[in-house]
């Protein structure tokens, strides 16, 4: 049986040193984002956490009376994770988008200085 290859240069293919290492540039580089960055961060968390809170209400107040209230509850608690989880998706995806936009900006630079 041969062995699955694995691709050179992910994240889970340092050793503990050069991980903590590319944390740390990692946790440093998002420590200097600037003003406006950081503020469309926040109420971008801000607001998947309300929505998560709205889909919690909504899931409480229409299941009714036939449903247990531990169930209710239950319901309440996974729908409202999921804004956690578009905070954790939702976040490094907007980070990623800055990032492109900022080399897209360079590359065009780049290409009328060479002209």
């Amino acid at each position: 049986m041969q062995e699955p290859e694995v691709e050179a240069g992910r994240f889970e293919d340092y050793l503990p040193p050069e991980m903590a290492r590319k944390g740390e540039e990692t946790g440093i580089r998002k420590a200097n984002l600037n003003f406006i960055s950081m503020f469309a961060l926040a109420v971008l968390a801000g607001a998947f956490i309300s929505l998560g809170a709205v889909f919690a209400t909504v899931a409480l107040t229409t299941v009714g009376a036939e449903v247990p209230w531990g169930w209710t509850r239950l319901v309440a608690g996974l729908v409202f994770s999921l804004g956690l989880i578009l905070v954790i998706v939702g976040i490094p995806v907007f980070y990623l988008w800055k990032r492109h936009s900022d080399r897209m900006k360079q590359y065009q630079q780049n290409n009328l200085n060479s002209m």
